[in-house]
C-alpha cells in the first residue's frame, strides 16, 4: 500500500513506512522540514558520509584551533575549549548600578541537580531585592570555559586574558566568511519579539562572532562537496545543530542544551564548540544511516507545499494516512523554522500555515478553515473504506471542537478515539 502524511514535519511517518516496507508520500509546507524528511527517509553510503565529514573537519582544523583553543591551567598545554558560558550584565532598577549576573544569582545544593540560578536576589550595590526578569540588560560577557586535559573530567576555569584575545580575534576571522552568513532580518512574530527586544533582530545575531565564523566556514565547505546526496547529508548534520550553538542555548549546571519549541534569549547562555557539536551530531546521523536506513524497503517522495492542495495526487490513490497536524497555537512552526531556513535559503509561506497566530491574524476560525481544506484533500485522495489515523495534542476544548468539525466537514467519520500516554511530561 501507499502511505501519506500531509503534515509530514520531520518525516517520522516516512521512517516508519519505509522501515516496514511501504511506499510513502510526505507532504510538508516548510522547506526546512522537507529537507529533514528527505534526509531521514533516504539511504546513504555511510562510509562516503563519514569520509565527507572527516574531509570537511580536516580542511577547517586550523580555524578550529584559532577559535577554540585555551591553556590548561595545570600543565600549560594548549587544549580545545569545549564550551564557554556567557552572562549578561544587568542594571539594578533601584540604584542603577550594573553587575554581572553570574556573580550574584547562583545557589548551590548538595548535588548538581539541586544547583540553581536564582530569579530573585539582593542587588550587590544597594542590597534591595531584584527580579532578573525585569532588569535592563547590557552586554553579554564570557565568564568561564570548560575543557578536558589532565583530568578525564571536564574542568571549568575562569576566562583568562588570552581567551579574551581569541574571542576578539574571531571578529576579524568572521569577515572571511561574510558571503556564507545569513543576515535574514527577523519579522514580527509570537516567538520572534522576545529575541528582537534583546537586540537579536537578524539571524546572524543569534550567534556569537566565534560560533558564527565556525558555522559559516562549515557551510562554505559543505557547499563545495560535489556529490549532491552526500552534500545534503552533511548539510543535514549542520542543520541538526539548530539552537544548540546559538545564544539561545541556556546554560545548565548538569550539562546539555536542549532545543525548545520557542525562541528565548537566556540571561546565562552556553556557547558550545561548533566543531565538537557538529562531529557528535554527524556520528548520531551516521548511526541512523547504518542501522534504521539500511532496513528500508519501499520508496519515498517528499513534496514541499500546502496540505490544502494535494492536486499532485489523484483521487482514491492512497491506502493509509497517518499524520499529526499543527496543534492550534502550541507551536509557531514558520517562526521556529527561520533559523534553519535562513541557512538553506528557502522559507515557509505562512499564508497556508494551519495555526493560530496573532501576528498572522489567524484565530480559531482561520485555523479551522485551513484544517478543513486540508482534510478535504486527504479525504479525496484516500481510497474508499480506508483509514486515516490522526494524532493530536492540545489541551484546549475549543481547539478539539474545531478539529472535530474539520474532520466531519471533510467527509470523515470518527470511528474511535484512543488516548496516548507518553508516560512523562515535556517542557510544555
Amino acid at each position: 500500500g501507499v502511505v501519506l502524511d500531509p503534515f509530514a514535519g520531520s518525516g517520522m511517518t516516512g521512517v516508519a513506512a519505509r522501515y516496514l516496507g511501504y511506499d510513502v508520500v510526505l507532504n510538508e509546507l516548510s522547506p526546512a522540514a522537507s529537507f529533514i524528511s528527505h534526509n531521514f527517509t533516504k539511504t546513504v553510503d555511510t562510509a562516503a558520509f563519514n569520509n565527507a565529514i572527516s574531509h570537511v573537519c580536516k580542511n577547517l582544523s586550523e580555524l578550529r584551533k584559532q577559535l577554540y583553543s585555551t591553556e590548561c591551567r595545570e600543565c600549560g598545554k594548549t587544549v580545545e575549549t569545549l564550551y564557554t558560558v556567557w552572562s549578561y550584565e544587568l542594571e539594578c532598577n533601584h540604584c542603577c548600578g550594573t553587575f554581572r549576573l553570574w556573580d550574584h544569582c547562583r545557589q548551590y545544593g548538595s548535588n548538581v541537580r539541586e544547583h540553581k540560578l536564582l530569579r530573585k536576589f539582593p542587588c550587590p550595590h544597594c542590597s534591595e531585592e531584584v527580579n532578573k526578569s525585569y532588569l535592563k540588560r547590557h552586554d553579554s560577557v564570557p565568564v568561564f570555559l570548560g575543557y578536558r586535559c589532565c583530568s578525564k573530567k571536564i574542568v571549568e576555569q575562569p576566562i583568562a586574558q588570552a581567551d579574551i584575545k581569541r574571542i576578539e580575534a574571531a571578529k576579524v576571522l568572521l569577515k572571511n566568511y561574510d558571503a556564507h552568513i545569513p543576515h535574514t532580518p527577523l519579522p514580527n512574530g509570537v516567538n520572534l519579539n522576545q529575541p528582537k527586544r534583546h537586540g537579536l533582530d537578524s539571524v546572524d545575531k543569534f550567534y556569537t562572532e566565534r560560533n558564527l565564523a565556525a558555522c559559516a566556514a562549515l557551510w562554505s565547505e559543505i557547499k563545495r562537496i560535489e556529490d549532491p546526496d552526500i552534500a545534503a547529508s552533511v548539510a543535514f548534520a549542520f542543520t541538526s545543530l539548530y539552537q544548540r550553538v546559538t545564544r539561545l542555548s541556556e546554560y545548565r549546571f548538569w550539562g546539555g542544551s536542549g532545543n525548545t519549541a520557542n525562541f528565548n534569549v537566556p540571561h546565562i547562555s552556553n556557547e558550545s564548540n561548533v566543531f565538537v557539536t557538529f562531529e557528535r551530531k554527524a556520528k548520531s546521523i551516521a548511526d541512523h544511516f547504518l542501522t534504521t536506513a539500511q532496513s528500508y524497503g519501499g520508496r519515498s517522495a517528499v513534496r514541499t507545499g500546502s496540505a490544502t492542495d494535494l492536486s499532485f495526487l489523484p483521487d482514491n490513490s492512497i491506502d493509509f494516512i497517518f499524520t499529526d497536524p499543527p496543534f492550534g497555537a502550541n507551536i509557531n512552526y514558520s517562526e521556529m523554522n527561520i533559523l534553519w531556513e535562513s541557512w538553506l535559503g528557502k522559507f515557509t509561506d505562512p499564508n497556508s500555515e494551519a495555526i493560530m497566530n496573532k501576528t498572522q491574524g489567524k484565530s480559531i476560525s482561520e485555523y479551522q478553515e485551513l484544517m478543513t481544506s486540508s482534510l478535504k484533500e486527504a479525504y479525496r485522495v484516500l481510497r474508499p473504506d480506508h483509514w486515516m489515523v490522526l494524532v493530536f495534542m492540545n489541551s484546549s476544548e475549543k481547539v478539539w471542537d474545531s478539529l472535530r468539525h474539520s474532520i466531519n466537514d471533510a467527509g470523515f467519520s470518527i470511528e474511535k478515539i484512543n488516548i496516548f500516554d507518553k508516560q512523562h511530561g515535556t517542557f510544555k
